[in-house]
């Protein structure tokens, strides 16, 4: 169901599923189990940001994406409420089982997301919650697999802060248009197009480029096919955020989304090993 913005949330998981199994090593049904788990929580908590998300932004959609669920009248506000309130209450009971730490985590991720929905999202300061968020589902998938905090962590924080910004930027050219006829200040408005995509470039590249330098002492060859994989997605990503038609440009971001998360994995490979 789009009130939930599965194609984020489903991605999330994904990488907090893998994280957490490159976290814990060799696979066994027990790490099996708890990368499940994980990866469910994060979706749960994901689905809860995304449903407030559409609450939140109701009566801009009515004007201009009056397709969405509410808006259309497939959905009632109601129900959207008892979405949000129980996605992100299954993932937060979800949590309480991979330990309290995780548990700690996966609520400053909570927050961090409903800060952008609430307050910061058509602001300039809207690549704030995605530049926390990133490496905190980075803590949350490595606490669950490991119990322990993921090495590296000054050089995590910088890799997702970079992330956060080129995904802010990415999502924020999707609705350009939609952005500035409604007096939207997100990021990307903020910039205007050229500056925005611009920026987008420098920012990919230092990612390609911190990724890439990890590997280059030589690592295990799955992590140098992610890593292939990861930056033709970014760089698909970026070619699509450039397009003029909307659809393009939602392709873009989701590949720049993909592209990150298979990067990301690389690198925490790499750091592991």
């Amino acid at each position: 169901m789009a009130i939930v913005h599965p194609f984020p949330s489903i991605l999330n998981g994904a990488a907090v599923g893998a994280i957490a199994l490159v976290a814990g090593g060799s696979p066994t049904a027990a790490g099996l189990t708890t990368a499940a788990v994980a990866a469910a929580a994060m979706t749960s908590i994901q689905f809860g940001i995304g449903a407030v998300n559409d609450l939140v932004d109701l009566e801009r959609d009515r004007r201009v994406q009056p397709s969405k669920p509410i808006p259309a009248g497939l959905l009632t506000r109601r129900s959207a409420e008892l979405i949000a309130l129980g996605a992100a209450t299954a993932g937060l009971g979800m949590s309480a089982l991979l330990g309290f730490p995780a548990l700690l985590v996966a609520a400053a991720g909570l927050a961090a997301g409903l800060a952008y929905d609430l307050w910061l999202k058509r602001t300039p300061l809207g690549w704030l919650p995605y530049a926390a968020g990133l490496p905190l589902l980075v803590v949350y998938a490595w606490l669950a697999g490991s119990g322990t905090l993921p090495p590296a962590m000054p050089s995590l924080v910088l890799l997702g802060f970079l992330a956060g910004l080129a995904i802010a930027l990415a999502n924020g050219l999707v609705d350009l248009e939609a952005d500035v006829s409604t007096q939207g200040r997100g990021p990307a408005t903020w910039l205007g197009r050229r500056r925005a995509l611009a920026v987008l470039a420098v920012v990919d590249a230092a990612i390609l480029f911190a990724v890439w330098t990890m590997l280059a002492d030589g690592v295990d060859g799955y992590a140098l096919i992610i890593a292939v994989l990861g930056s033709a997605a970014v760089t698909a990503g970026w070619i699509g955020s450039s397009r003029g038609m909307r659809p393009w440009r939602e392709r873009g971001w989701e590949a720049q989304a993909v592209g990150i998360a298979l990067l990301g994995t690389a690198w925490l490979i790499a750091v592991a090993a």
